[in-house]
């Protein structure tokens, strides 16, 4: 029995991936508004009711391939006192700049697609996250505005300062890209811990 369901589970899995790598491959081909369950099903080799089982619409399928894709940022950053180490935010910048060059992978597909500006939104909401569990001292107020404030205004410009290496064809090494969001960010984190009440 539970070889029966292990097996029915890996099913599932397998056609999930099937059904996000081809709509991944369709997003490179066209905008997300031109695709439909049909083109996503033919392409994964499943029939519609097989899509429609797994997912309610192809902006379900986008939810779970952000998700997917934000899961790799996270695992890719680490710790989020990277952004106060140029040398490995550097290290950290190029395996995320490989994975952004790569429109097979979700990453790269979402940053590339109609899609781009709310996953960039949740890029910042994670960072910000991120830097909030990994960086803020438990005996720092976290309530502190003033601490919501820098977490918000680091995250935000270190998701634009990226972003703007993408556009540009990533010109600039990932080592300078690095070098300017870890003297931003311990700017602004820094000056503002230093400000708080113990």
């Amino acid at each position: 029995m539970a070889r029966s369901a292990s097996h029915i589970d890996m099913r599932v899995i397998k056609t999930k991936r099937s059904i996000r790598s081809a709509l991944a491959h369709l997003m490179t081909q066209r905008d997300i508004s031109l695709i439909s369950v049909s083109d996503v099903a033919h392409a994964a080799m499943v029939n519609k009711k097989t899509f429609l089982a797994h997912y309610a619409s192809i902006y379900a399928v986008v939810e779970e391939m952000e998700g997917s894709a934000l899961t790799s940022l996270k695992d890719t950053v680490g710790s989020a006192d990277v952004i106060f180490d140029s040398e490995r935010l550097g290290e950290v910048l190029c395996q995320i700049g490989a994975m952004a060059s790569d429109t097979t992978s979700e990453f790269g597909c979402l940053l590339r697609s109609r899609v781009r500006d709310e996953f960039l939104s949740k890029m910042r909401v994670c960072i910000s996250d991120k830097i909030s569990s990994d960086t803020v001292d438990s005996h720092i107020r976290a309530s502190s505005k003033r601490v919501g404030y820098a977490i918000d205004f680091v995250s935000g410009g270190i998701v634009s300062i990226f972003s703007r290496w993408i556009d540009s064809g990533f010109k600039g090494s990932a080592t300078d890209v690095a070098s300017a969001m870890e003297s931003f960010a311990r700017s602004a984190l820094i000056g503002y811990r230093s400000q708080l009440v113990k």
